[in-house]
């Protein structure tokens, strides 16, 4: 299992319509805290941690938040990502299961590109166009 964790500044949840359009002919599902995207061969999990449907939501994205940067080292981070992530609205984790292949690499980058993320795999951190941060 491969796991990414994904921070978004300008929105609060992922646009399931977009989404659907990236389903292929996956097994699609979405909720307001989880979506999945199943092929025979692969899964797609996306928890979604954002304070906009819960109080529980905001505490785990603000204890994503402080992990993320501890683990990343912030001192080491410019003010430009060190705002980013602390105005970060939505958090979510994605767990790809088992091997990451085009279908995956199609729907981060899609992702993070419409989203403005910032990608953390795990001490490295890259930018929305998947340029290496730290």
């Amino acid at each position: 299992m491969r796991v990414y964790t994904l921070f978004s500044n300008l929105i609060d949840v992922l646009p399931n319509d977009q989404l659907q359009q990236l389903k292929g002919n996956s097994i699609y599902s979405y909720s307001l805290h989880e979506i999945v995207l199943k092929w025979n061969d692969l899964s797609i999990t996306i928890h979604q941690m954002s304070d906009r449907y819960s109080i529980n939501r905001q505490v785990d994205r603000l204890t994503h938040l402080i992990g993320a940067k501890a683990e990343i080292g912030e001192v080491v981070l410019s003010h430009h990502y060190i705002d980013r992530i602390n105005n970060t609205k939505l958090v979510f984790g994605v767990e790809i299961t088992p091997e990451i292949d085009e279908r995956v690499n199609e729907l981060i980058s899609t992702i993070c590109l419409n989203t403005n993320c910032l990608l953390l795999s795990g001490d490295t951190l890259f930018d929305e166009s998947f340029n290496k941060i730290i």
